[in-house]
C-alpha cells in the first residue's frame, strides 16, 4: 500500500510539472499572438502596391528574344493583373500580365521581341494595375 501511495505522489508531481510546462508554451504563443496584432495595426491598413521592374535575362528563342523580367511589390497592398509594358529603342514594344502579385513578393516572366533587347536599349513601365 505504501508504494501505491508514493506511486501516486509520484504522479500528481509529474502532472503537476506538465501542467506548468504547458501554461508557460501556452502563455508564450498567446504573447506571441499579440505581439503580431500589435505590429500588424501599428503598420496600418492600406496602401498602395509599389512595383518595380527590373531585366534578369534575354535570350533567343528562335526568331524571337526574350527578356526575363522580375516585378517586385515592395508596397503594402496586393495588385492584381499588372500590365508591363517593355520598349525598345526602335520603338517595338512587349507587354505582360502578371495575374497577381501580393505585396512582399515577386513574380518573373518574360516578354517576346524580334530584336535583341541588349541592342535595343530595353525600357520597362508599369501601365497600370487592379485592387483585388
Amino acid at each position: 500500500m505504501a508504494k501505491a501511495a508514493r506511486k501516486a505522489q509520484t504522479s500528481s508531481a509529474d502532472d503537476k510539472k506538465l501542467h506548468a510546462v504547458m501554461a508557460i508554451i501556452g502563455a508564450v504563443v498567446v504573447a506571441l499572438m499579440l505581439t503580431v496584432f500589435v505590429i500588424e495595426a501599428a503598420r496600418g491598413e492600406g496602401g498602395a502596391p509599389d512595383i518595380s521592374l527590373e531585366i534578369i535575362d534575354t535570350k533567343r528563342s528562335g526568331d524571337d528574344w526574350i527578356a526575363k523580367i522580375r516585378a517586385t511589390n515592395s508596397g503594402r497592398a496586393t495588385a492584381t493583373q499588372v500590365l508591363v509594358e517593355g520598349e525598345l529603342g526602335n520603338g517595338e514594344t512587349g507587354e505582360l500580365t502578371f495575374d497577381y502579385l501580393p505585396d512582399g513578393s515577386s513574380r518573373t516572366g518574360g516578354l517576346v521581341f524580334t530584336s535583341d533587347p541588349d541592342a535595343g536599349g530595353l525600357t520597362l513601365r508599369v501601365l497600370g494595375y487592379s485592387d483585388p
